[in-house]
């Protein structure tokens, strides 16, 4: 358990920094399991497409004649298809810094909440004020070393209620 006041802020920097590593790091290669499915996924109508041709380019001269009488209702067909398809939607993905200021709003929210209620913590319990953010922190992280521990009514009938708060606060984080 680190003992100065410079090793508590390196493990609180350290665990939730190493949180949103893992994070970025799981969805990084989430990232590249999707794009390898898509991937897989447009090859496979590729192979799909090129079996259909092969096969409707083989059929039979009688069946060939009967398409070339229907070659209008099938373009109207296939305009009709293409117009539905047309029709659906985009998705729109708004502008970075729309984005950043919306994850910076809760991500300062969140963090707002794990501060103030480990100084509460520590008010209730006589710590120093870094000590209560180490212990803000690192129970929000959920490390939690052990070496921070309510030891009044008062203080533990507030971890109570912080503790299930500030760990969904650190989840909000992860989130945005």
């Amino acid at each position: 358990c680190p003992q100065s006041v410079a090793g508590k802020f390196f493990s609180c920097f350290f665990g939730i920094s190493g949180i949103a590593l893992l994070g970025a790091a799981v969805a990084n290669i989430g990232s590249r399991l999707v794009a390898a499915e898509v991937n897989v996924m447009q090859e496979a109508r590729k192979q799909s497409q090129r079996r259909l041709l092969q096969i409707y380019d083989k059929m039979p001269k009688a069946i060939l004649k009967i398409r070339r009488a229907n070659n209008k209702h099938q373009t109207k067909v296939l305009q009709e298809a293409k117009d539905l398809i047309a029709s659906i939607p985009h998705p729109h993905f708004p502008p970075f810094m729309t984005t950043f200021w919306k994850a910076a709003r809760y991500i300062i929210q969140s963090l707002s909440v794990v501060a103030l209620g480990g100084l509460l913590i520590g008010r209730l319990e006589g710590w120093k004020w870094y000590d209560s953010l180490y212990y803000g922190l690192m129970t929000a992280s959920t490390i939690g070393l052990g070496d921070f521990a309510p030891q009044t009514k008062a203080g533990r009938l507030a971890a109570v209620f912080f503790i299930p708060m500030s760990v969904a606060a650190a989840g909000e984080i992860l989130a945005s």
